[in-house]
């Protein structure tokens, strides 16, 4: 597998599907190369908490440029630093697109696992028939879910759909545990017999980061516990504006084990799940965050986006806003309705919530690992 991470740790989709293949596929050797994110000085080789294989080479161009800069020569040089260690490997499974040189240049078996659509490769005539020419040049296309298909068909990406799998970002918490650590039991100790609400992920613009917030600190009584990273200035001018009443509402657990999100959610009364309307792959997203949270027995409250606004509404996890998260009074009312009726929904999820279990897509696995 090639990838490009901000952590193996963190990289929960990682996990589960070399997980299931090495289940499903035990006498097949399996290998991670990855390019991480953030300031590397030295050759990292090891063995991932699941048991696969790892290597993070240092390439000079890391080295040379900052982070962020450079990026393609930075893909070459990662591919050529890569190229002489597949000799013993039969099939390259591709995450994501930043490493389309091994799509472009190897003639060995290739799975594309887009867990992004390819926008990049969108933009003008030329690019889309390089896309074109990328998705020919593969065995087997991994998408993350069916909306995302149909768009690339309905742009005429994709003519033939019978070398594309869906394989969703259903949540797998087999491998939970009581695992915890000070900034959980910290976050118990705050939180105390108070209503929460979940938000996981909400750093930036594009998942509503601000209208959360502002609908949380606009309801009495209620708190919220923020987990990953959040940007700085906007948590900077909330502190101006509220004071220490902001932190004694808002926690911030900074970036979290893939083991201890659960717990969180559990601790929680209601999720928000936000993909703001800014591109193709925002509004066809794929939620694993909507997903942990419904499958961890949280209600959630989801913008209207189509693959989350589908399986809300037919099994009632929850509500979907009419619009996409960027209205504060559709969040603060939707919040209101699903604390009042928090059981009904709990109900409705302990019924349902088996249709988004991992497990369910062991076939997918089976027919893609067979079409190599």
């Amino acid at each position: 597998m090639i990838l490009h991470t901000n952590g193996l740790e963190y990289d929960d989709r990682i996990r589960k599907e070399m997980l299931t293949v090495t289940r499903l596929f035990p006498y097949i050797q399996f290998k991670i190369f990855a390019i991480i994110d953030g300031n590397q000085s030295q050759n990292e080789q090891g063995v991932t908490e699941y048991g696969i294989e790892y290597e993070v080479p240092l390439l000079t161009t890391r080295l040379k440029y900052k982070q962020g800069t450079h990026l393609l020569e930075k893909a070459w040089d990662f591919y050529k630093t890569i190229k002489p260690k597949l000799n013993d490997f039969d099939a390259i499974w591709c995450a994501d697109f930043d490493i389309f040189f091994f799509i472009l240049c190897e003639k060995k078996n290739i799975i594309w696992d887009m867990h992004e659509l390819p926008t990049v490769f969108m933009g003008n005539i030329l690019k889309r028939k390089f896309l074109i020419y990328l998705i020919k040049q593969c065995k087997v296309v991994i998408h993350a879910n069916p909306e995302r298909i149909q768009y690339l068909v309905n742009q005429k990406i994709i003519k033939d759909t019978s070398k594309h799998y869906v394989i969703h970002n259903y949540p797998d918490f087999d491998d939970v545990s009581t695992y915890t650590d000070s900034t959980f039991e910290n976050f118990l100790k705050w939180k105390g017999e108070d209503k929460c609400v979940y938000i996981q992920g909400a750093n930036n613009y594009g998942r509503c980061d601000k209208e959360c917030i502002d609908a949380i600190m606009e309801i009495k009584n209620l708190k919220a516990v923020v987990v990953g990273n959040f940007r700085k200035e906007l948590k900077d001018s909330y502190f101006n504006k509220f004071g220490e009443d902001f932190f004694n509402r808002i926690y911030f657990t900074g970036m979290v084990s893939q083991k201890l999100t659960p717990r969180y959610i559990r601790c929680c009364q209601a999720s928000l799940v936000f993909y703001r309307n800014i591109g193709p792959n925002n509004y066809y997203c794929e939620p694993n965050r909507m997903f942990q949270s419904i499958m961890n027995d949280c209600p959630v409250v989801v913008g209207c986006n189509p693959p989350m606004k589908n399986l809300v509404e037919k099994y009632k996890f929850g509500i979907s806003l009419k619009s996409d998260g960027t209205n504060t009074s559709e969040i603060i009312d939707a919040l209101h309705t699903v604390l009042d009726n928090y059981q009904l929904y709990c109900s409705n999820i302990s019924k349902n919530k088996s249709v988004i279990e991992w497990r369910l897509q062991e076939q997918e696995f089976r027919s893609i690992m067979n079409q190599i």
